[in-house]
C-alpha cells in the first residue's frame, strides 16, 4: 500500500521537489546575505569613471567576473598615460598541429619611468608593470606569453578586491552566486549521470539544477553604487558607439579616440570605435593617428585600435604552440 501510494505521487513528489528546493537555498541564503550586507563598506555616490581601470571598469560590468583579455587593456592605459611604450617588433611562423602554419606579430614594451614615477603608480599599476618588466625594462610580449598568462589570475583577484573596497561588488552576493553554481552544478550532473534512480527523479534533479543556476545567473553581485556606476559605463558605452557624432573637429577627436581607446578594449568595443571614426573622418583619420607610445612597422601607414587589440589578444591563443621561425622586423636597418 505504501509503495503504491509512493509510486502514485512520485511525479507530483519530485516536481515539488525541483521547484521548492531551490527556492529554499535561494531563500536562506539571501536572507544571511541581507543580515551581512549592513557592514558593508558601501559607497554613498558612485564614483567617477576617470578613477577607474579598464579593467574595472570592464570586470564591474560583467557582474565582478575578470577576463584574461582585460590585461592588453590595462597595458594599453600604460602606455596611453605615457608609462610604457609598444613597438611591433617583428612576427613569427607557428606551426599549428592540423593547422598548418600561422603568423603571429610579436610585440615589444619599454619603459623608461624612474623607480620615483613607479612609486607614485596606484597598486595595480605597479603590480601590471612588475608583470610586465621582471627583471628588466624591455620585455618581448609574445615570447614571455607563458609567464604574462600564468600572473593573470592574481591580476583579476586585485580588481574584484577593489571593487569590493569601493562598495561596487558586494562579497556576500559573490559568494551567494557561487554557491548557487556549485549546488545547480552538483544537482543537474546527478540528474544526468544516476542511471539506477527513477526517471522522474533524475529529470527533477536536473530541473532543480537548471533553476538554481538560473539563480546564479540572475543574481546581481553589485551594491546600489555599483549599479549607479554600471550606468556611467553604459554612458560610456553610448559615447564610444556615437563617436564622431560631434562638431569636434578632427584635431580634438584624435585626442578622445585615443582617451577612450584603453576602455574601448576592455569592454569589446574597439572595433565600433575604429568604426565610428572610419565613417566620420575616413581613412585620413587613420593617417593622422599616430600614438607617440606605439610604433609599429615601416610599412604600417595607419593606426586601428581594434587591429592592435586582435593582434595582442592573439598572443595568449597560441599558447604551448610550437614557434617555428621568429623573423625580428628590421625595419632600422639600411
Amino acid at each position: 500500500m505504501q509503495s503504491l501510494f509512493i509510486n502514485q505521487f512520485s511525479p507530483i513528489l519530485s516536481i515539488l521537489f525541483a521547484i521548492i528546493f531551490p527556492l529554499v537555498v535561494f531563500i536562506v541564503c539571501d536572507r544571511n546575505r541581507r543580515k551581512t550586507i549592513g557592514g558593508l563598506p558601501t559607497a554613498k555616490s558612485a564614483p567617477t569613471l576617470q578613477t577607474f581601470h579598464p579593467a574595472e571598469i570592464a570586470a564591474l560590468y560583467a557582474g565582478g567576473n575578470f577576463r584574461t583579455e582585460f590585461i592588453w587593456a590595462e597595458i594599453l592605459d600604460l602606455a596611453v598615460k605615457k608609462k610604457i611604450s609598444i613597438e611591433k617588433s617583428g612576427h613569427a611562423l607557428l606551426w599549428i598541429p592540423r593547422g598548418g602554419y600561422h603568423i603571429e606579430y610579436i610585440f615589444s614594451v619599454a619603459t623608461t619611468i624612474t623607480q620615483a614615477e613607479f612609486a607614485k603608480l596606484n597598486p595595480l599599476s605597479q603590480t601590471v608593470m612588475a608583470i610586465i618588466f621582471p627583471s628588466d625594462r624591455k620585455t618581448n610580449l609574445f615570447l614571455n606569453r607563458e609567464y604574462l598568462a600564468a600572473k593573470i589570475p592574481g591580476i583579476g583577484e586585485m580588481v574584484r578586491l577593489s571593487l569590493f573596497r569601493k562598495g561596487l561588488l558586494s562579497p556576500e552576493a559573490a559568494a551567494l552566486k557561487s554557491l548557487f553554481l556549485t549546488i545547480g552544478t552538483i544537482f543537474l550532473v546527478l540528474g544526468i549521470l544516476i542511471i539506477g534512480l527513477d526517471p522522474v527523479w533524475r529529470f527533477s534533479l536536473a530541473i532543480s539544477g537548471l533553476i538554481t543556476i538560473l539563480f546564479f545567473l540572475t543574481t546581481r553581485a553589485t551594491t546600489a553604487a555599483g549599479e549607479e556606476t554600471i550606468e556611467k559605463i553604459k554612458q560610456l558605452q553610448n559615447n564610444i558607439q556615437n563617436f564622431g557624432n560631434g562638431k569636434a573637429g578632427i584635431k580634438k577627436n584624435l585626442e578622445e579616440f585615443e582617451r577612450l581607446l584603453p576602455a574601448a578594449m576592455a569592454l569589446g568595443m574597439a572595433d565600433i570605435l575604429d568604426g565610428q571614426a572610419h565613417r566620420a573622418y575616413g581613412l585620413n583619420f587613420f593617417l593622422q593617428l599616430r600614438p607617440s607610445w606605439y610604433s609599429g612597422y615601416k610599412d604600417e601607414n595607419e593606426f586601428y585600435g581594434g587591429k592592435l587589440y586582435s593582434q595582442l589578444s592573439n598572443i595568449f591563443k597560441f599558447r604551448g604552440i610550437r614557434v617555428a621561425t621568429v623573423y625580428p622586423d628590421n625595419k632600422n636597418s639600411g
